[in-house]
């Protein structure tokens, strides 16, 4: 499912729950979700009030991330709108906000909503949960014939 975030909103819910998260920077944020549209095999498009700072550069080159800000003259909340009910899949969207006009108008298209908070803590334990490990190949298939007879002549069992 793609997700659509309210990026100041995100931000906010981060540093004023201080006793659950630890406070990020523009640059961690944007690393972290990206790890989480990854992990989801999915897109994560973050959006923000406002024209950003002047460079950039920390926002952009994230496989599965996308940064916008909304510019001048509007603000987040009416760009995450117009995303919204331009989706052509609303059911797939995830719609992370705890604005009510963003909820209403995801709950308005069926699609899923989420509070920053809540939002945040699934990205934390999905990110903290440890991989499982691959097991190799010969674990389940055996080892070829050719390993069989080079280990054979190493221990000198042939």
């Amino acid at each position: 499912m793609p997700y659509l975030i309210d990026g100041h909103n995100l931000l906010w819910a981060i540093f004023h729950n201080d006793e659950d998260f630890a406070p990020v920077d523009d640059r961690t944020l944007c690393r972290l979700l990206a790890r989480y549209g990854r992990s989801l095999h999915d897109t994560v498009e973050l959006i923000y009030d406002g024209i950003g700072p002047p460079d950039k550069g920390i926002f952009y080159g994230h496989r599965n991330l996308h940064v916008n800000f909304a510019g001048e003259g509007t603000d987040a909340d009416t760009i995450i709108e117009h995303k919204i009910e331009a989706c052509t899949q609303p059911k797939r969207l995830v719609v992370v906000s705890t604005d009510r006009r963003i909820r209403a108008a995801a709950r308005k298209v069926k699609a899923q909503s989420i509070r920053s908070v809540d939002f945040w803590a699934m990205v934390l334990d999905r990110l903290n949960r440890k991989q499982p490990v691959r097991e190799p190949g010969g674990k389940r298939h055996g080892v070829s014939e050719k390993e069989t007879q080079q280990w054979l002549r190493d221990f000198g069992l042939e």
